[in-house]
């Protein structure tokens, strides 16, 4: 088992879910800790609060997506790189896993959640970074602007 996985297993038992493991991992690689974003990601997790619509590791994603390149102050420019971005991590995810509905990857059956899910959250997070530093972003440091 990959440190990586170890770490979504211990997040896993710690009770989070699927987005929230996702951010927290790209906070961990910030060396950030943002309660606030966690619980706002929980809502994601199931496919849009247990709905089995978008996978939570997608959502997860996207929102490590934004704490690079979205705007947070009236002051931030806009980036619009985040959509391209967007849109890659879902063609990605669906050509990967087939699907990006949680209902498709899981049949909203939680023991198929606990063995599908964790490479899940896994290989998207690692999507993720590649996507962030393809696209010249420093993953230490979300303040800075993208490299062009």
């Amino acid at each position: 088992m990959s440190e990586l996985m170890m770490d979504v297993a211990a997040m896993k038992a710690q009770g989070y879910h699927c987005a929230q493991i996702v951010a927290l991992l790209g906070l961990r690689t910030l060396g950030k800790e943002n309660p606030d974003l966690i619980r706002a990601m929980h809502g994601f997790t199931g496919g849009l609060g247990r709905c089995g619509k978008l996978c939570g590791c997608v959502a997860g994603g996207l929102a490590l997506f934004g704490l690079y390149a979205g705007k947070g102050t009236p002051e931030d420019p806009e980036d619009p790189m985040i959509y391209m971005m967007a849109a890659e991590l879902g063609e990605w995810f669906r050509e990967r896993f087939g699907s990006d509905q949680c209902c498709d990857l899981t049949n909203n059956d939680p023991a198929v959640k606990l063995k599908v899910c964790p490479p899940i959250m896994e290989e998207t997070y690692a999507k993720v970074l590649e996507i962030l530093e393809s696209r010249g972003y420093d993953l230490e440091d979300a303040s800075l602007p993208r490299r062009e």
